[in-house]
C-alpha cells in the first residue's frame, strides 16, 4: 500500500481535534483542581494550628521555669548568705580561739 498525502491528512486532522478538546477543562477537571486547592489550604491551616498550639505550650513552660529560675536564684542567695555567715562566725570562733591559747 503507498503512503499518500491523504493517508497522513486523516490521522492529522483526528490528533487536531483531540487536542483541542483535551486541553479545555471539563467541570470534574474544575472540581478536582478547587478540591486539590481546599485540600492544600486546609492542610496549611492545620500546620498553623499545630505551630501555634506548641508555641503557647513552650511559652507556658518558658514561662514556669522563669518562675523556677527566679526560685532558684532566691534560694542559692539565701544559701550564699547563710554561708557566708558560717563562714564568717567559724573565722571569728578560730581567731577568739588563737588569742585566748
Amino acid at each position: 500500500m503507498k503512503i499518500t498525502r491523504k493517508h497522513c491528512l486523516i490521522p492529522l486532522t483526528l490528533l487536531t481535534l483531540v487536542a483541542g478538546c483535551a486541553s479545555e477543562p471539563t467541570v470534574g477537571d474544575l472540581i478536582s483542581r478547587h478540591g486539590k486547592n481546599y485540600e492544600d489550604i486546609g492542610k496549611q491551616w492545620n500546620k498553623g494550628n499545630d505551630m501555634l498550639v506548641r508555641g503557647q505550650e513552650l511559652v507556658k513552660k518558658g514561662q514556669q521555669q522563669v518562675i523556677d529560675g527566679n526560685e532558684n536564684i532566691e534560694d542559692g542567695e539565701e544559701l550564699i548568705n547563710k554561708g557566708k555567715r558560717l563562714v564568717e562566725a567559724s573565722e571569728k570562733r578560730f581567731a577568739d580561739s588563737k588569742s585566748k591559747n
